[in-house]
């Protein structure tokens, strides 16, 4: 094994005078540093190799920087009399250039050829000069010298088993390596989670020390070992000006044989990931008829532009009670238009889907930048923390394949940092997941859209989710996918805020009927928009405390039911959803809502789709839309819509609320009429009416009455005088106390229906219009009132009901004299 960085002599991989090699094998102490002083501070000694080659610099860690003066780095030869500088052996770097938590190389303005192999007459010093402020390097691991990596100018093409430094020396212009063979390297030697204070990493990037793959021919490198991106290093597997060429594949093939532990990519704040390829022109489209057999082609709905050896993925469809079993992947051996043969694997024999996908998606899962294993058995992690510079990891077109571990900090790829987040994600598949999580964003609150994100084959053992966003704020996701998940396909854990569109989940939870296709625990503020679950294990939506969901022309269910149900609420959980416009087709459409907590709201509007079906639910039952076309035509006023209860709850009973104009100083009444059905029966139905600033089953109401007992059209006529001084709402409380299976209660006709709002016409998200207030003009603001309800002084109301009552006294003295 040995280290080696580029000299700068040569900006191509495969040129052995490009490359220098390390001479000792470097430690470091994993919390002390060393600060460097203008006398200086030392290395320890080592021992020259041979007496042939030269030694060209020394690569050191650098833990802090000052603000002004000079480092300098010089070469001290021991020979005889003690360590004196080298003459010409220097190289000198402005502390102001200096990157922190970075490593740098100084290269000797002269280098010097080994005169001795004595053991230990070689040291390295390092000084300040004219400085200010503090300047550190990290000790090595007995803590009393710098840590360091010694070079010289053996120049070898690396080789497996050779770790690797990318750095500009003395901090110079641009290096970029081109990757024009497909190397093996790394020794794998450091198998703990990379990070600034270690050595042994396969590959690390700092100081604008670039590798590079070619656009447009296929190479692969194989790594052994962590790799570890800096400030300033970068990872270049094409660029989002120059990507990788449709047909050329850019890999990077992590060697995990004989490893229990996996290796990962790490970047650190300025730290530069750049996987850019050729998008596919279509990502998916649409099985319209076969298996991909020559006898029954897969058909598919667009000229894909799609190539041979593409992987596809077909998503479940079915109803059958396994469905989320039916995920399946081909390869692509011939295309003629719009016709498909597949293969098992890649080149192999004819071999169709084994299930009937029709009219169900087809995804293309290959893209032209890879990262996978050598061995899918063992995965590869990734850790992204950026905190500087949006688009320093900026991934489009590319593949991360066999990810995650069930060991700590190894979990998956986490795009997360406490602070702030600033990264790119385009047209990115996700391949094969593992460890205890899915792919984590999280922790920020920047605005940022992702695109075209397809999670496939997640074998995460938690709860979590194929994608799972922690504690995330303002992101957008558009056209992103899960797929055959083992846990839920989007989980939002304390997320908010976030919007979803056109994204969808199939066969999700496959081992579980807990988990399904989008999950939400402790969120908030989450917009769905033309989004998916179908053939999921679980339910298809799982609300666990997620107040503030609107879904929108979003389908659940009608292409393969969702096992469990398309919409679950959790056990003592607060939530309130919308589904407006939306598609359900699963054999159960909700299951808990009567576990879920006080104040729990689930609406529909617009259920399936269809004119005037509106419904919602709540702790306590389900109230719906009755009319013509619906499932349930009972109303008063034919041509009309009413509203139906069914109360699941005998105590307290399910309640439906509306407001109520209260003038001030004025009467305020409120006239209906409430059916109940023969299961009822018995059962309390209560009218309740609260004047403005009552609460409304705490405070004692204003007017209350209670419906008969029979399934008839009953009116109920409440009334109550208003005093105060400003125009304010009043509240209206219908209560319906049964938990017999099938008993209803139907209202209508408020104020005896003679517009669209008293008629209950109008709904809005799911319920009928909260506010329920007589038009202008309309008769019934005079002649549906209840004449008992005028009582205030000076109205003309009350002068009506004086002068009937007056009328009334005259017509009985009259019929009362002459019966006498």
């Amino acid at each position: 094994m040995s280290y080696r960085l580029p000299n700068g002599s040569s900006t191509s991989f495969n040129t052995a005078s490009a490359w220098d090699e390390g001479v000792n094998t470097p430690s470091v102490h994993a919390s002390t540093s060393i600060t460097v002083t203008a006398g200086g501070v030392f290395s320890l000694p080592f021992t020259a190799p041979n007496l042939v080659n030269a030694c060209t610099g020394v690569l050191v860690p650098i833990a802090a920087k000052g603000t002004a003066g000079n480092i300098i780095a010089t070469l001290q030869e021991d020979a005889g009399a003690g360590f004196v500088d080298v003459a010409g052996a220097t190289a000198t770097i402005a502390i102001t250039s200096l990157v922190a938590s970075a490593h740098t190389f100084f290269k000797f303005t002269t280098k010097k050829v080994f005169t001795t192999t004595t053991a230990n007459k070689y040291r390295f010093k390092l000084n300040t000069s004219g400085a200010s402020g503090t300047t550190s390097i990290p000790a090595d691991s007995i803590g009393a010298n710098f840590s360091f990596e010694a070079y010289m100018d053996k120049n070898v093409v690396p080789v497996t088993g050779d770790n690797l430094h990318f750095q500009s020396p003395n901090q110079g212009a641009e290096l970029v390596i081109a990757l024009d063979s497909s190397p093996s390297i790394g020794d794998g030697s450091n198998t703990t989670f990379p990070a600034f204070r270690s050595w042994g990493n396969a590959m690390v990037f700092s100081n604008l020390g670039v590798l590079s793959w070619p656009t447009g021919t296929s190479r692969t490198l194989t790594n052994k070992g962590n790799i570890l991106l800096q400030s300033g290093g970068e990872l270049r597997m094409g660029a989002p000006g120059a990507k990788i060429a449709a047909g050329v594949l850019a890999r990077l093939a992590f060697d995990q044989n004989g490893v229990t532990c996996n290796y990962g990519l790490v970047q650190l704040a300025g730290g530069k990931c750049s996987l850019q390829g050729t998008s596919p022109t279509y990502k998916k489209t649409t099985i319209v008829s076969g298996i991909g057999t020559a006898a029954s082609p897969l058909v598919t709905g667009d000229t894909t532009g799609w190539a041979v050896n593409d992987e596809l993925i077909a998503v479940p469809n079915s109803n059958n009670a396994a469905n989320y079993d039916e995920t399946e992947t081909r390869f692509i051996r011939s295309i003629a238009g719009t016709s498909i043969t597949t293969s098992a694997t890649v080149g192999g024999a004819e071999s169709g889907f084994a299930n009937s996908h029709t009219g169900a998606v087809l995804f293309n899962a290959t893209r032209q930048v890879l990262i996978d294993t050598t061995d899918n058995t063992k995965a590869w992690y990734g850790d992204f923390n950026e905190t500087a510079t949006i688009a320093n990891v900026d991934l489009d077109g590319c593949r991360l394949e066999t990810i995650g571990s069930g060991v700590a900090s190894r979990t998956t790829i986490t795009f997360s940092n406490l602070s702030t987040e600033l990264f790119t994600a385009d047209d990115v598949v996700f391949y094969r997941q593992a460890g205890t999580s899915g792919i984590l964003f999280g922790n920020n609150n920047d605005t940022r859209t992702f695109t075209w994100l397809l999670f496939y084959d997640c074998n995460a053992t938690g709860n979590m989710g194929a994608l799972f966003l922690s504690s995330m704020r303002n992101k957008r996701f558009e056209n992103c996918y899960a797929i055959d998940s083992l846990c839920r396909g989007f989980f939002m854990g304390a997320a908010s805020s976030c919007d979803f569109i056109e994204c969808a989940a199939w066969a999700c939870g496959r081992t579980t009927t807990a988990d399904g296709g989008f999950g939400f625990q402790n969120a908030s503020n989450i917009f769905l928009d033309t989004c998916e679950a179908h053939a999921n294990r679980g339910p298809g939506i799982e609300l666990a405390t997620m107040p503030l969901l609107y879904a929108v022309d979003c389908s659940f269910g009608n292409k393969g039911y969702n096992q469990g149900a398309d919409i679950a609420i959790t056990a003592d959980s607060f939530n309130t959803a919308l589904f407006e416009n939306c598609l359900f087709g699963s054999t159960t459409l909700i299951t808990g809502y009567t576990g879920g907590s006080d104040g729990n709201d689930i609406a529909f509007h617009r259920f399936n789709q269809t004119a005037n079906d509106h419904r919602f639910y709540t702790k306590y039952g389900m109230a719906r839309s009755t009319g013509a076309s619906l499932a349930d035509t009972t109303v008063r006023t034919s041509g009309s819509l009413a509203l139906r209860i069914a109360p699941e709850s005998a105590s307290p009973g399910f309640d439906w609320q509306f407001k109520i104009l209260a003038r001030a100083g004025s009467a305020v009444g409120v006239q209906g009429f409430i059916k109940k059905n023969a299961t009822f029966g018995t059962d309390d139905c209560d009218v309740e009416l609260y004047l403005p600033g009552l609460v409304p089953g705490v405070d004692t109401p204003s007017d209350t009455q209670a419906m008969p007992d029979d399934a008839n059209w009953n009116v109920f006529s409440l009334s109550a005088n208003y005093t105060g001084t400003v125009d304010l709402l009043a509240t209206v409380r219908v209560i319906g106390k049964s938990a017999a299976p099938g008993a209803y209660i139907w209202i209508d006709d408020l104020y005896n229906g003679t517009n669209e709002l008293t008629a209950l016409d109008v709904w809005e998200a799911g319920k009928p219009s909260e506010i329920i207030y007589p038009e202008l003009g309309d008769p019934d603001a005079i002649w549906a009132v209840a004449w008992s309800t005028f009582t205030t002084s000076g109205t003309i109301g009350k002068l009506v009901v004086d002068m009937w009552k007056l009328i009334m006294l005259i017509w009985t003295k009259l019929f009362s004299t002459k019966s006498d």
